[in-house]
């Protein structure tokens, strides 16, 4: 395989390695990561079980 194709599949790799944690990233007990991740589970929680009124709840009429 030429240099050039090497380099590129590199570079291609480098970028699909997920990101590690920032270093201030919020610990699981931090209130505002728990108020985020309650709110994710109930909006993903009510699409997934096909509930549109409660999802629907979650944005706007105008969205």
């Amino acid at each position: 395989m030429p240099v050039n194709k090497m380099a590129w599949l590199a570079f291609l790799l480098a970028l699909a390695v997920p990101a590690a944690a920032q270093p201030g990233s919020l610990p699981l007990q931090d209130p505002l990561y728990k108020a985020v991740a309650a709110a994710d589970a109930a909006v993903f929680g009510a699409s997934n079980r096909c509930d549109l009124e409660t999802f629907g709840s979650y944005f706007t009429d105008d969205l």
